[in-house]
């Protein structure tokens, strides 16, 4: 069980790692600082629609990826507990080492529910902008009812 436990643990860490690696790359490319327009020659880069990061974009890619931080992080203290399992042997110890990563992995699932909650309200808000953006001043009755119900909450949906 000890090999089992740090082959699981240097896997999950890698994993860790190149989660990270990956995250930092990607923030990178992002430029939030950017208040003109992108070039056209940038067509593979992360452009928001209108070619122009607003506030809202500004907030909700600085909880996303103070959130992805986080669960980097816990992914890595996983696999250094399983190396550490692995290290120690069987005993109380290992025990107690094993018995930190379930509860962690639900930490992890709570902040991935929190992340596709996050992006779910983002979408409903930047719903008025897209559509501004690629509609003009046309607005469809069907979005402004979506929109106004993510602000006025699910009771204030227009049933006309």
């Amino acid at each position: 069980m000890h090999t089992t436990s740090l082959l699981f643990g240097t896997t999950v860490l890698a994993v860790a790692l190149g989660l990270e690696n990956h995250r930092r790359r990607t923030e990178n490319s992002l430029d939030l600082t950017r208040s003109e327009p992108f070039p056209p020659e940038s067509s593979r880069e992360h452009r928001p629609p209108g070619n122009r990061f607003t506030e809202l974009d500004k907030v909700y890619v600085e909880k996303r990826r103070l959130g992805r931080c986080w669960t980097n992080g816990l992914i890595a203290l996983i696999g250094l507990l399983a190396l550490i399992a692995g290290g120690v042997g069987k005993g109380h110890s290992w025990l107690i080492l094993w018995s930190l990563i379930p509860l962690l992995l639900s930490v992890i699932v709570a902040l991935a529910m929190m992340d596709a909650w996050r992006t779910h309200t983002y979408l409903l808000r930047k719903i008025p902008e897209l559509q501004t953006s690629s509609l003009g001043s046309e607005r469809h009755p069907s979005l402004d009812t979506v929109a106004n119900s993510e602000t006025n909450g699910p009771d204030a949906v227009n049933r006309s």
